[in-house]
Formats: structure tokens, C-alpha cells, sequence
């Protein structure tokens, strides 16, 4: 009888675990462990403007800023012409708000 019920608490707890368990990116995870991460946005405004439409999740502003300033260095170098006051990345979150910008730079100039 006390083994029925042991079995029968330890399939109760199996169900509740697994009711906080969902498909994701990973594979079927726990719920805490697969956490959605901001979207951010980096568009070219300047002489030649280019608007990102996929963007890039990233764990927040501070990764957003590093990767804008990655590619803003990428650019700047492949183009050093186009390294000028007027051209910029605008990093953006998931709702098109302006976070920051930064402007091209060049390793070479």
C-alpha cells in the first residue's frame, strides 16, 4: 500500500515537471532555463542607408552596443570612404526605438 502511494506521488511530481517543460530553441527544456533574449536592430543611416530586417538577439544593450561597434569597424575598414560624420549604425530595439548610435570607423585610416 505505501509503495502504490510513493509510486503514486512520484508520477504526480513527474507530471508537474513536465508541465513546466516546453520545446525550444534547444531542444524540450525547463521554462527557466530558455529565456528569450532581446531583439535588436542595426540599420546604416548616412549617404547609403540599409535597414537590418532581421536583427540579432543578444543578451542586452551593452552585447548590443559591442556588436554595433563591430560592425561599424567591419564597414569603415572594407569602405574607408564611407568613414564620415553623416554615417552611422543605428542600434534599435525589437520596437524600431533608436538605443544608440554608432559612427563607421576604420582600423586603417
Amino acid at each position: 500500500m505505501v509503495q502504490a502511494k510513493d509510486e503514486a506521488e512520484t508520477r504526480s511530481r513527474d507530471l508537474e515537471d513536465e508541465a513546466k517543460m516546453e520545446w525550444c530553441c534547444i531542444g524540450r527544456v525547463s521554462l527557466e532555463v530558455c529565456k528569450v533574449m532581446p531583439l535588436y536592430r542595426f540599420h546604416l543611416n548616412g549617404s547609403t542607408p540599409a535597414h537590418d530586417l532581421l536583427g540579432q538577439e543578444l543578451a542586452d544593450d551593452n552585447a548590443a552596443k559591442e556588436h554595433a561597434s563591430f560592425i561599424a569597424h567591419r564597414l569603415g575598414t572594407a569602405n574607408p570612404v564611407a568613414v564620415r560624420q553623416e554615417n552611422f549604425i543605428s542600434v534599435r530595439d525589437e520596437w524600431e526605438n533608436e538605443l544608440f548610435q554608432v559612427p563607421l570607423a576604420s582600423t586603417t585610416v
